[in-house]
């Protein structure tokens, strides 16, 4: 018994230890992709948007973090973000509950899944009630 405790807490340790150098991992790609000071080479004034545009892939039914990482990176105040999104086969899913606080002040539409063969007219109009 005493050993089994023994390779418990060698495996938990295991288990934090790689768990550590995936955050960190995770972070330098973070920092590599949007730069320390937000996103690398993009400097975006969104003070002249009303209405902002987000897409990206559904990934497991939620946005991949970069994109709340990128909304953090800006006031959005007072603005209308429109989400949208392509997948394999999921939906929306929880993405505006798990986006909703990295935009405070700002209204967050329900996302809109642009999968399949859109024509240009059918996207034109999308946009254009907003």
């Amino acid at each position: 018994m005493h050993r089994k405790r023994r390779c418990q807490g060698r495996r938990l340790r295991h288990s934090k230890e790689k768990s550590q150098r995936r955050k960190q991992e995770r972070g330098f790609w973070i920092r590599s992709i949007l730069g320390e000071g937000g996103l690398a080479g993009a400097a975006l004034d969104i003070e002249q948007y009303d209405v902002v545009f987000v897409g990206y892939p559904i990934w497991w039914y939620i946005a991949p973090t970069i994109i709340n990482t990128f909304l953090e990176s800006y006031d959005f105040s007072g603005k209308t973000i429109v989400p949208f999104a392509t997948s394999g086969g999921s939906g929306m899913g929880k993405t505006n509950e798990n986006l909703v606080d990295s935009c405070p002040g700002a209204v967050l539409l329900p996302g809109k899944m642009l999968n399949g063969k859109l024509s240009e007219s059918e996207l034109k109009a999308w946009v254009e009630q907003f």
